[in-house]
């Protein structure tokens, strides 16, 4: 599945975030499409499709767009025998 989201010649040996693992890490942190596209430099267009699941990423792209929601305190967890791959917040340090 993974091999059908990034384009040929850019397939990861091993996923880096997941389509749904994207919309969800979006969702908690309030981004919008243009804001994730203004941070990632990458057009609202090209992250809808990865989003929906259609139409091919570039490696390089999908890790951008990771970066940029780990910088801000997303942590993608994988699937497991519980569920499927999601996402959640770091807590702010603090007391």
């Amino acid at each position: 599945m993974f091999a059908q989201v990034c384009q040929e010649g850019s397939v990861l040996s091993s996923p880096l975030i997941t389509p749904l693992q994207a919309r969800l890490a979006r969702a908690a942190l309030g981004l919008s499409l243009r804001d994730l596209g203004a941070a990632t430099g990458l057009a609202p267009n090209t992250i809808t499709r990865f989003e929906l699941g259609r139409g091919g990423v570039h490696a390089a792209n999908l890790s951008r767009l990771q970066d940029v929601f780990e910088q801000r305190g997303v942590v993608f967890l994988p699937a497991d025998e519980v569920g499927e791959a999601t996402v959640r917040l770091r807590r702010p340090p603090g007391p």
